[in-house]
Parts: C-alpha cells; sequence; structure tokens
C-alpha cells in the first residue's frame, strides 16, 4: 500500500530542507572545525523504530452522527544524536510518521517531527555559532477538530518547518562589562502561513563584576521580516536593577520602540518603560512585577518561580506582546535544548518544548497576546505529577476579532515496578471567537492513559487508550474520538 503524501507538505519540506540545507554550509564547516578534536566516542547515535496498530472511533473527526470506524497502521522510524563537549554541543532528533487507513485512504499521510539545538564554540570567549530548528504539526484553527492522539491523522493540523542560524560576538570589558552582537536569520515554511524571512541584529553591553549592587545593561535589537507583506521592530533601551539588600531589588528601563505592521490598527512608536521589583526571600523563591509602558497602554507583568525541592518546582507569569506565529516560532527556538533526561524542553519553563507559545493556531495578521500561566512539576518517589493552568487573550486588528481561552492540563506518571510504568492525562479547554460575524464557543475535554512495558533494553510495547470530545456553537467543530493503540519501540 502507498503511503499518499500531501502535494504542499513535500513541497514545503522540499524548500525547507533546500533552504536550511543552503544556509547551513558555513555552520556545517565551522561546527567541523569546533569539532575536529573530537572522537568518535563522543557521539552518542540511536536510531530506533516504533509500529503501533490503532482503533480510531472517528476517523475523519466527523461531527456526532457521521462518524466513520477505522483501523490506523503508524511506523515511525527515528534517530536521536547527542554530543557534549566543550567546543560543540549537538542536539538532533528526528521523526518520520507513515500513518495508513484501512478504509480512508484519503486521509493515509507521512508527517516530520524535528528537534534541532546545537552551539559550536569558533573562538573561545569571542565567537560562537549556535543553529536551531524543528518540524511540528500546529493546529491551523483552534476551534476545529484536532485528534486527540499522535498516533492518527488530523486534518486541521499543518506541518510547520523552522530554522534559524545565529553567529555571535562576544568581548568581555575587564571587569567593567560585557558585550555581545548577535545576528539572527531564520526561516518559516508552512501551507496555513505565507513563508517568511526574518532577519535581526541584537547588541548589548551588560555591566560587569566592577558593578555588585547596580546591575546594568544597555540593549538594542533590529528585526525585519518579508512574507506576505514587510515588517519591521526597531527597540532600545537602558535597564537597571540595584540591590537594596540579599532579598529586595528594584528593577527599571527606559527606551524607544517602534513596530511597522500594516495589519496592526495602531503601530507603537515612541518611548517604552518599565518600573517594578524582584524579590528574593530564600534561594528557592522569585518574584518579579513589573509596571509597564508599551505598546501604546500601561499594563502589570510578573512572574514567579518556587523550587520544591531538587526535582519539583512551581512557576507562575503573566506577560502582554505583539507578534505574529512566524515570529513567534524562530523566537521560541532560541530557548530550545536538551534536558539531563534527553527530552526537549523549553529553557524557560523547563517543560516540554512547543513551537508556538499559544494554542490559537496559526495567523499570518499581528496580533496582541496576553497570556497568563501557571504550572506546577512534583515528583515524589514514584510519582511524577505535572499540572498546567492558564488564560489567554487574543487580539486581531486587521480581522476586527477577539479570541479567549481558558484551560488546563494535569498528568500523573507512575512507576509501577523496574520495567512497567503508567501515564494519565486529563485536559481541558474554553475558547470563545469574537468578530464581526458573531460568538463561537468551544469546549473540549479529554482523558488518556498509556502502559510502557520494558520487554529488554532496546525493546518497549505499548498500549494506549485516549478520549477527546468537543462541544461547539457550530455543528461541524462537534466530535467524538476515541483512540485504541497498540505499539512496539525497539532501538538499536
Amino acid at each position: 500500500m502507498l503511503v499518499r503524501v500531501p502535494l504542499n507538505s513535500a513541497r514545503y519540506g522540499a524548500r525547507f530542507i533546500r533552504s536550511a540545507c543552503c544556509h547551513a554550509t558555513t555552520c556545517i564547516i565551522t561546527v567541523a572545525f569546533a569539532a575536529q578534536e573530537a572522537h568518535a566516542n563522543d557521539w552518542k547515535i540511536e536510531p530506533s523504530i516504533s509500529a503501533y496498530e490503532s482503533f480510531t472511533s472517528n476517523a475523519g473527526l466527523d461531527p456526532p452522527g457521521k462518524e466513520k470506524a477505522d483501523f490506523v497502521t503508524t511506523v515511525s522510524p527515528a534517530i536521536d544524536v547527542d554530543r557534549k563537549g566543550p567546543r560543540l554541543n549537538f542536539d538532533l532528533n528526528y521523526n518520520l510518521d507513515a500513518i495508513l487507513y484501512a478504509r480512508e485512504h484519503d486521509l493515509d499521510e507521512v508527517q516530520h517531527r524535528l528537534r534541532f539545538d546545537t552551539r559550536a564554540v569558533v573562538f573561545p570567549e569571542l565567537f560562537f555559532l549556535d543553529a536551531n530548528a524543528a518540524i511540528s504539526q500546529q493546529p491551523k484553527q483552534s476551534e476545529r477538530p484536532s485528534s486527540g492522539s499522535q498516533f492518527t491523522a488530523s486534518t486541521n493540523e499543518e506541518s510547520v518547518y523552522t530554522y534559524r542560524i545565529s553567529p555571535s560576538l562576544h568581548n568581555h570589558l575587564g571587569n567593567f562589562a560585557d558585550s555581545s552582537v548577535r545576528y539572527t536569520f531564520g526561516q518559516v515554511f508552512a501551507n496555513g502561513l505565507s513563508d517568511t524571512t526574518i532577519q535581526r541584529l541584537d547588541s548589548s553591553l551588560t555591566s560587569g563584576r566592577q558593578f555588585p549592587r547596580l546591575i546594568w545593561a544597555l540593549t538594542e535589537n533590529a528585526a525585519y521580516s518579508s512574507g506576505s507583506r514587510n515588517v519591521s521592530d526597531i527597540f532600545a533601551a537602558a535597564s537597571a536593577e540595584y540591590h537594596i539588600d540579599r532579598t529586595v531589588s528594584l528593577v527599571g528601563s527606559a527606551g524607544y520602540e517602534r513596530i511597522s505592521d500594516s495589519t496592526l490598527d495602531d503601530e507603537p512608536d515612541g518611548p517604552i518603560g518599565t518600573a517594578g521589583v524582584r524579590l528574593t526571600p530564600g534561594p528557592r523563591t522569585s518574584l518579579e512585577v513589573l509596571y509597564n509602558h508599551r505598546f501604546g497602554s500601561n499594563f502589570v507583568t510578573g512572574k514567579l518561580s518556587y523550587l520544591i525541592d531538587t526535582q519539583s518546582r512551581l512557576d507562575a507569569g503573566y506577560t502582554e506582546r505583539v507578534e505574529t506565529s512566524q515570529l513567534a516560532f524562530v523566537d521560541n527556538l532560541d530557548f530550545l535544548q536538551r534536558d539531563k533526561t534527553g527530552a526537549f524542553i523549553d529553557s524557560r519553563t523547563e517543560r516540554l518544548f512547543r513551537l508556538d507559545d499559544s494554542s490559537f493556531g496559526l495567523e499570518d495578521n499581528a496580533f496582541r497576546l496576553r497570556a497568563f500561566n501557571l504550572s506546577l512539576h512534583l515528583v515524589r518517589g514514584r510519582n511524577t505529577w505535572d499540572a498546567v493552568a492558564y488564560h489567554e487573550r487574543r487580539t486581531i486588528d486587521a480581522l476586527d476579532e477577539r479570541d479567549t481561552a481558558f484551560g488546563g492540563s494535569l498528568n500523573w506518571a507512575h512507576q509501577l515496578n523496574e520495567v512497567s510504568s503508567l501515564n494519565l492525562t486529563a485536559r481541558y479547554r474554553y475558547e470563545t471567537f469574537d468578530d464581526p460575524s458573531g460568538d463561537d464557543h468551544v469546549q473540549l475535554v479529554g482523558a488518556g492513559a498509556a502502559l510502557v512495558n520494558n520487554l529488554d533494553d532496546n525493546l518497549d510495547a505499548v498500549i494506549a487508550v485516549n478520549f477527546t470530545k468537543q462541544f461547539a456553537d457550530k455543528s461541524d467543530n462537534e466530535f467524538v474520538e476515541t483512540v485504541v493503540s497498540l505499539g512496539l519501540i525497539k532501538r538499536f
């Protein structure tokens, strides 16, 4: 049986590979130079393959009464590469998912998943080269049906191909200050978005050890992107943090910003500033509250971090920003890294990396995002809990649209014994979409369970069940889906 590869997916995949490879030539030469003293034993290369057979109660994610059950075969060859060294860090994980339906062959597809992060020290303490890339499945419209299982296809998801290459120069000015200049070139390809090229120049001067109580910084960045339209952003600011004592610091900044984007009703152009306080009452607690003047308005932001113990933490934060999906994708790649367990995480939150930082779906127009997030990671013996709660508001001037979403998820992982583990997940999301055509409300509830058994050191067996139900004002957006999957994962 042949797997049909969507033409758009193949076209954007080929363009991504061609463009990334072209711009990566210099990167590869530089990496080779940085790793010239590396030995083969420094590299850890682990190929693997997984195969799953699944039953889905609703192959096309159709509304109630129109469901069509089907069996799905998913075959996923993968490779994981890891190297850590004084001159070169290299982390790559790639999966190819071939998804075949027994009846609904129009749903057959090939998906790609990639996480790539590398840093080369070309000249120690002076010249560095960073490169990141990701291929991810992103929802086109969050109100449309999306499968709750990774082993089935979804007509509402789009493959997004993103990469960035960033050389940087650093200079130590004795005990007075440290300076840096960074250039970033990035591109985004996706069928649901215009192809976008982003170039950015960042420079900074940060105080050195000569200023133990007053930490100051001068920052400047200029960004330009071309796609469906030309967008530019110029930002310059001076910031300072004064330590009153070990627990209290005063923080503030002043500067100028200009954003030129024709999809914004009011393009920011003028002075910006922040004023606030940072509290560190103990070595495990940090709280920051800022009063901001930016984007033509005044607002308060904040973040809280509490380390419960060496393995557990609580984080919370509220932010406001103006962006597009493409800009968010390239910016988020800067925080992609691999943790000690081998998972790719977002270094800001230490949670699993997501290419997008909101769940509203792809959007080419500029929008203002207001987001509150609360997360808990708790480890107790053989039990691990992960809980997330969020509230998001997105304003799209070009569409006169106001979107709101809130919800959360809870995950419990339990190590049953030396060879078996159980994972249970529950999630909820409520969305409201307000545009000139009227209001639309969507609610989603989901639950899942997975049992993993290590048959030997290189072979795992998996049993997974996922249930998803979506309620909506528009009947075409409603669906119910149950997926039961059996699989094997073989590592070589």
